[in-house]
């Protein structure tokens, strides 16, 4: 049984970690930025409604719009070294779906 307390509690520790990966990886795009991008599917639904609701002032969403697009992006996924560009085009799959 969850209550309203367990729930809005999820919701405030996917919210922390979200601005936790979106804060370090904000101009990095190599290895731990792939594994942030594979994260962050699991995050989504709880945390970036907490904070679009409470944190108004930082842009998660305009962020993880372009982290989205990057991780599409062929161009970039060709700079990683061979396995880690598929792990990044499968994460911004995720991304958008």
């Amino acid at each position: 049984d969850q209550g309203p307390d367990k729930e809005n509690s999820g919701a405030v520790e996917a919210s922390v970690k979200l601005t936790e990966l979106l804060d370090l990886y904000q101009e990095d795009r190599g290895a731990k930025w792939v594994t942030a991008l594979e994260e962050i599917p699991s995050l989504i639904i709880k945390g970036l409604s907490y904070l679009q609701l409470k944190n108004t002032k930082q842009d998660s969403l305009g962020q993880l719009v372009d982290w989205t697009m990057q991780a599409l992006n062929l161009q970039v996924a060709l700079r990683q070294p061979i396995a880690l560009n598929v792990r990044q085009l499968k994460a911004g799959t995720k991304l958008v779906s």
